[in-house]
C-alpha cells in the first residue's frame, strides 16, 4: 500500500500498481469506493474543476470519536455534542437517502439474513 496519496509518491511506485484513467466529459459521474485512490489530473489554465462528492453510507454505521489531527471527513458541525461514540448516525446532515417500505422490510430482511449466511465462512 502506498503510504500517502502525494502524486510524487505514487509517480515513484506507478508500476507497482494497476492504474487506470478513463476519457470523461462535463455531466459525468465516475463512483469510487473511498478505499480505492482515485483524483484527476491537472486541469488547463483557462479551465476550472466542478466537482461534487456524495457518501453513501449503510444504515448500521455508527459515530466514532477522532482525534483533532484526523477530523471527521466531511466536518459535519455540532455531530459530536449531539452524539456518542456507538451512537447510530443519524443527523441532519446525514439524511435517508432510500427507506425500505414498510410492506417490504420483512422480506428484505429474510434476504439478508440468507446472503450473510452464504458469505460468511464455513
Amino acid at each position: 500500500m502506498i503510504p500517502t496519496h502525494r502524486y510524487q509518491i505514487l509517480k515513484k511506485h506507478r508500476d507497482d500498481y494497476d492504474i487506470r484513467s478513463w476519457e470523461i466529459t462535463p455531466g459525468d459521474i465516475i463512483i469510487a469506493h473511498p478505499s480505492v485512490l482515485h483524483g484527476g489530473g491537472p486541469t488547463s489554465s483557462s479551465g476550472r474543476r466542478r466537482a461534487i462528492t456524495i457518501r453513501i453510507y449503510g444504515d448500521d454505521i455508527c459515530y466514532a470519536t477522532r482525534p483533532e489531527t484526523k477530523p471527521t471527513v466531511p466536518l459535519t458541525p455540532g455531530l459530536s455534542l449531539s452524539l456518542k461514540e456507538g451512537d447510530p448516525l443519524r443527523s441532519p446532515w446525514y439524511p435517508r437517502v432510500r427507506p425500505i417500505p414498510d410492506h417490504l422490510k420483512s422480506e428484505w430482511l429474510k434476504k439478508l439474513n440468507q446472503s450473510e449466511r452464504i458469505s460468511k465462512p464455513a
